[in-house]
C-alpha cells in the first residue's frame, strides 16, 4: 500500500518552482518548513496511536492524512488535531527564546511564519485542524 499519494502533481510542483523562484529573501522556504513542521506533529501523534506510518495525500489544497477507516477516540481526534499547530507554538516560543541571545530578520520571521501557521490551522473552517478540534469536543461532551 502507498503511504504517500500526491494529487494533481505536475500543478502542485508548478506552483511551487514559480513561488520558490521568485523567492529571492527565503521567506517561501520558511513557510514551507513551519508547514512541514506543523505536518509532522500530526504524523508523530497518528505514529504514537497507530505505531504505523499514516498515508499523506498532497494537493494544491495542502498536505493531509487519510484517516477513512481509521478509528480515534474523541480524545485521541482532539490530539492528533492539536498536534501540528501545538508544535508551531512551541517552535516559534522556542525561536522567541534564543532571539533573545542573538537577534536576526530570519529568526524573526520564521518564528511569526510559526505562529501564523498554526493560528490559521486553528480556523474551524474546511479540512483545518480547528474544526477537526470542535468536532472532538463536541464528541466527546
Amino acid at each position: 500500500m502507498k503511504r504517500l499519494r500526491v494529487r494533481r502533481p505536475v500543478l502542485l510542483l508548478a506552483g511551487l518552482v514559480l513561488l520558490l523562484q521568485r523567492d529571492s529573501l527565503g521567506l517561501m522556504r520558511m513557510a514551507l518548513l513551519a508547514s512541514v513542521l506543523h505536518e509532522a506533529g500530526h504524523v508523530a501523534v497518528f505514529l504514537l496511536y497507530k505505531r504505523r506510518w499514516p498515508i499523506l495525500c498532497i494537493s494544491v489544497q495542502g498536505v493531509g492524512m487519510e484517516l477513512q477507516g481509521e478509528w480515534f477516540s474523541p480524545a485521541q481526534q482532539l490530539w492528533l488535531a492539536t498536534a501540528g499547530p501545538l508544535v508551531n507554538f512551541m517552535v516559534s516560543a522556542a525561536i522567541c527564546l534564543l532571539l533573545q541571545y542573538k537577534a536576526s530578520y530570519a529568526g524573526y520571521f520564521f518564528a511569526c511564519a510559526n505562529l501564523c501557521v498554526g493560528l490559521f490551522n486553528l480556523l474551524p473552517l474546511g479540512r483545518l485542524d480547528g474544526r477537526r478540534i470542535l468536532q472532538a469536543l463536541w464528541q466527546g461532551r
